[in-house]
């Protein structure tokens, strides 16, 4: 739309289906410029919506706008941490993160850990802890904002446990002399 409005004219802000087809109101008639508009939470994500303004004029018909280009709608990402495990000193287990929404996403971990642009919707990561630990995800983030982080995982470390060793064997730090006695049997 453009040139002089008249006056008491109002305009309203209309959002197409995914497709870019079918328009429905997503404003009130106002006055106001700039044009603001709250989108409902249910709209599924999409990369085929239009915009278009109506004005409505006085003792007038409503004339609409041509509509915009093409504009991707996506929802805050979710991502749950998961992968209980129980490891010996050394050994690495891999904890997984789910995610939805539009990728690429970011999170960040108890521990500090923060891994960015991650595109597949499942993602192991190795860790190697020295001891027992519960991680935590702690935050999500894709284009759509930040989003909701559930979950924890944790990795047992097994003790290790020294053998009893027999006497005559020797530990690297001890040794204990042993004798053999050898027995005679009559025949």
């Amino acid at each position: 739309l453009s040139g002089t409005p008249v006056a008491g004219t109002t305009y309203r802000l209309q959002l197409s289906d995914a497709q870019g087809l079918a328009f429905t109101d997503v404003s009130a008639d106002t006055t106001a410029n700039p044009l603001a508009a709250l989108l409902p939470g249910t709209l599924p994500a999409g990369a085929g919506y239009r915009f278009r303004v109506v004005a409505r004029i006085p003792d007038s018909a409503e004339v609409f706008s041509e509509p915009s280009a093409p504009v991707s709608l996506g929802h805050a990402p979710t991502a749950v941490l998961s992968g209980d495990t129980t490891l010996a000193p050394g050994q690495t287990a891999q904890l997984t993160v789910t995610f939805t929404g539009l990728a690429p996403w970011s999170f960040g971990l108890s521990d500090s850990t923060l891994v960015e642009n991650v595109a597949a919707a499942e993602y192991r990561l190795p860790v190697s802890p020295a001891k027992t630990t519960t991680y935590t995800l702690k935050q999500v983030s894709n284009a759509c904002g930040t989003g909701t982080a559930t979950g924890q995982a944790t990795v047992t470390i097994r003790k290790v446990v020294e053998p009893e060793l027999p006497l005559g064997l020797c530990k690297p730090d001890l040794c204990v002399p042993y004798v053999v006695v050898k027995s005679k049997r009559k025949r």
